[in-house]
Formats: structure tokens, sequence, C-alpha cells
């Protein structure tokens, strides 16, 4: 069976499939778990674009459609095919960004034979999206809390024990829940990074392959059109993906492999956005309506199974610096650094998140980059110190410095072009002093 792909789902597309299927409003809304008011905006409204709940929906419907359906959709569909109003695909500008070549080269790889080329779908998604609608989506999303999503995780997957569970916590005598997947052997291990790790990287190692589905491949579509529409910042460069892990208290091993960020951004990346935009919708999700997170991590044997899917991301860490009481009262206590992330980032838009936390990538030394401290390091110079932020695209190496200089006497010395906490222009002397008059 060939199941016809709908890129941005409209109203008149949606009320096609509900005519394909045989449907009332009362019973299209039922089995899209909706109101009926809103299968009656979508009649009235031809170019309205449903929430992306409603757009995870319509795709399983009508993946699940009988061939005689689908067949019926497609002929309904095709009379009502919103083109691109006498434009070609060229006469987009956007289109033709070198920023965006990439995401429509990957695009061209990874999905399926179309009436359209990958230019006009991509066109057509564009012109669909509504800037306001755009804006709504985005503040509600950043609406769900922390403590709805370990919630909603907890109900996903029912496949736990007590040998692979979700980390919880204790603060000030109430509990915290996450959404961390984790095994007991792997918690609390009070472990230094550096020395105690040891990462290698294994470049013969294949990427995990794609196989996008119906719901796949019009995500990753809307994806690229919110990119361009937004005007959302995303560069491709090579990650880090996790192979096997191997951990027990004093070892921190495992083997990574390379993918680039526009495989992970379009493909698995996607089920965060998934997840919050049904929980803005709904308190309570099934798995049943997130296409996405069956596709790629529909148990708990999924996640674990890292060498079966791009286990990409990052690295984070929580920086405390300890601070002595005051003279008003208050007592010994810790300062935590904590920022607010950017509203043009792709994931987690105006959401809280610790410092350093950055995604896990090689810059010059692929090897030694490897190690998660590595990355945690960096982060620590760049948002800590102020550090210029390392993009390496010439793959120029400026090495990370880490020096002390704790006596009378010490000294250190930079050349030309290397970062410290300044750019250096000529060779450079740092010498402490300590007077014996200060206490300092």
């Amino acid at each position: 069976m060939v199941v016809h792909v709908v890129d941005v789902w409209t109203g008149q597309r949606a009320n096609a499939l509900k005519t394909a299927l045989r449907h009332t409003n009362e019973s299209f809304a039922a089995e899209l778990g909706t109101a009926v008011r809103t299968i009656a905006k979508w009649n009235a409204e031809a170019k309205i674009v449903p929430s992306p709940e409603m757009q995870s929906a319509l795709d399983v419907l009508l993946s699940r459609a009988s061939d005689e359906e689908q067949a019926r959709f497609e002929r309904l569909a095709a009379a009502t095919q919103p083109h691109l109003s006498g434009q070609t695909a060229d006469d987009l500008d956007c289109l033709n960004e070198p920023a965006f070549t990439p995401l429509l080269d990957w695009l061209h790889e990874n999905t399926s034979a179309h009436e359209l080329s990958v230019e006009a779908r991509v066109a057509n998604a564009v012109s669909a999206l509504d800037p306001h609608d755009l804006r709504e989506n985005k503040r509600l999303r950043s609406r769900v809390t922390r403590d709805q999503i370990a919630t909603a995780v907890a109900g996903l997957y029912h496949d736990r024990s007590e040998d692979r569970h979700t980390w919880n916590a204790r603060i000030d005598g109430e509990p915290m829940r996450t959404s961390i997947l984790t095994r007991p052997t792997w918690c609390d291990l009070r472990q230094p990074l550096g020395e105690a790790e040891c990462f290698r990287i294994d470049t013969k190692l294949p990427p995990a392959p794609h196989e996008l589905g119906l719901a796949t491949e019009s995500a990753a579509i809307r994806r690229v059109a919110e990119v361009i529409a937004t005007d959302a910042r995303l560069f491709n460069a090579a990650l880090y993906t996790l192979k096997s892990v191997d951990i027990s208290p004093g070892h921190l091993a495992g083997t990574v492999a390379l993918t680039d960020f526009i495989d992970y951004a379009f493909t698995s990346d996607l089920m965060e956005q998934e997840l919050l935009d049904a929980l803005a919708q709904h308190p309570q999700v099934e798995l049943d309506r997130l296409p996405l997170r069956q596709a790629y991590l529909q148990d708990t044997d999924s996640a674990f199974d890292i060498a079966s899917r791009n286990c990409a991301g990052g690295t984070l860490a929580l920086f405390a610096a300890a601070r002595p009481a005051n003279r008003r009262g208050r007592g010994a206590d810790y300062v935590m650094l904590i920022q607010e992330r950017s509203s043009d980032v792709l994931n987690s838009a105006r959401k809280l998140s610790v410092i350093p936390k950055a995604f896990h990538q090689p810059l010059v030394d692929f090897s030694d980059d490897a190690h998660l401290a590595a990355t945690l390091e960096r982060e620590v110079e760049e948002e800590l110190f102020g550090r210029e932020e390392l993009q390496l695209f010439d793959r120029t190496a400026r090495p990370v410095g880490s020096t002390t200089l704790a006596r009378q006497g010490d000294y250190a010395t930079w050349g030309p072009g290397i970062d410290h906490s300044w750019q250096a222009e000529e060779d450079t002397v740092v010498v402490t002093v300590r007077w014996p008059s200060l206490a300092s």
C-alpha cells in the first residue's frame, strides 16, 4: 500500500480525510480526540493549519486507513491540493539561502518519492504556516512544566523494572520526579570526570538508519519549514552519538561514533516538541497519539538499545559555588547558575537550563574531544568566563588552556592567536605578585 504523505495538514485536507473515511463531524472529532467545534472550524476555514498535536493525530489516522480509503483520500486531496499560487520553489528567496541548502539536501536524501519536488513541498509547508499560530504554539509549549513532562513519560512506559526506572529525588522533603531513564548501578557514582572516564571514537561504525515513515517524514518537512519561516538558528556540525557504555563505581567508559546535527534535529529530537504539543492540549497522553515517539522510542528496550539508534545530544552539569555566611544573617550556602534559553532555539525555548550544557561534539581532536569533560570544560570557559564560542568551521586549533598561578613568581605565557581571557597580539607574560602588606 502506498501511503499519501501530507506535508502540512490544513482545514481543507482534514475535511478531505473526514469525507474519505465517511465520518460525521461528531465521529471525526471523537476519533481525533478533539472538540466538534474544532472540526467545524476546519470546515469553515480551508487554509487554517491545525495544531501540531492534531497534525500528528491526522497522520496516524491516515496511516491506519484502508487501501480504498487511502485511494479516496488521494483523489479528494488532489482536487484540493494547494500549489504555489503561480510561484515556483525557486521564486521563494528563502529557499535559496545557502544556510538552508544542507536542510534541503537532507530531505532529498531521506524522504520518499513524491509527486512534488522537495523544494515545492517545503515551499507549500512554509506558505501554510501562520506566524500567529507559531508564536501561540511556542507560548503553549513554554507553559508545560517539568513535572508534567516527568508524569507523562512515566505513564507512557509501562515496562520499567527494578533494573530500569526514572530517576527521582527528594528536595526539602518534597519529592521531585524527572524524565531521566537510568539504572541503579548508574546512580550516585560520586566520580569526578577526567582521568576516570574513557570514551573512544570508532569511525568505522555505520550511522543509525533513518527509515522515515509517514509521520516522521511529515514532521521533518514541517521542522524545515518552521526553521525557514522563523529564521531560527540552525547550523550543521558533527556530533558524537553514543554506541556503547560501561558504567560502574570508579569507571566510566563508552564508544562513540559521528553523526550530523541535522540527522538528530530532523528525527529523534522532534519527539520533545511532539510531547510538549500533546501536553499543551491534554494533561494525559497515550503513546498512540505520539507517532514520532512510537517510531523512535516506543519502549525502554529501544531506549537502552543505544547501538541501534541515534543517541546524540549533550552533556550537562550543575555549577554550584560555595558562599560563606554574611553579616545579615544568611547562612553559608551555594549559588547555582541557571540560564533561560533563548526563544530562537529549536527546542526548550524559554526554558530554564543548567550551566554548563552543550551538544557533545568534536572541534579539532576528534579522539580527545570524545571525553565528556572536554565539552564541559569548553562550555564552562564560554558561559562562565566569557570565552568566545568555539565554532571552528575552518578546523583551526585554538586549544582551551588550563593554568593555575598560585605562588609568588609563577608565570604563564601564551603565544599570538591563542585565547586565554583575551586575544593575545604578541607574546604575553602574566606574573602573580603577593604584597606582604596585603592579606590577599
